[in-house]
């Protein structure tokens, strides 16, 4: 089991912290856009801001079947 210390210096150190939400946001759409991958924003647990990141798996699956269903 890995210790909090590593947990949240793996989850922040490297990452660009924003404060809200909307930032977050904004700059992951621009990164999509630009890398043409999945990119999303999300909340952290251990500094209280805002990061990006590709999201897992099961997460791209569940956007890709709520796209097609809210398409069809």
């Amino acid at each position: 089991m890995a210790s909090k210390r590593r947990l949240r210096r793996k989850a922040c150190t490297g990452k660009v912290r924003f404060d809200t939400a909307q930032a977050a946001q904004a700059a992951a759409t621009a990164a999509c856009r630009r890398a043409h991958a999945w990119i999303v924003a999300y909340g952290c647990r251990f500094c209280g801001g805002h990061h990006i990141g590709h999201p897992p798996k099961n997460v791209r699956y569940a956007i890709k079947a709520r796209r097609e269903r809210i398409g069809s």
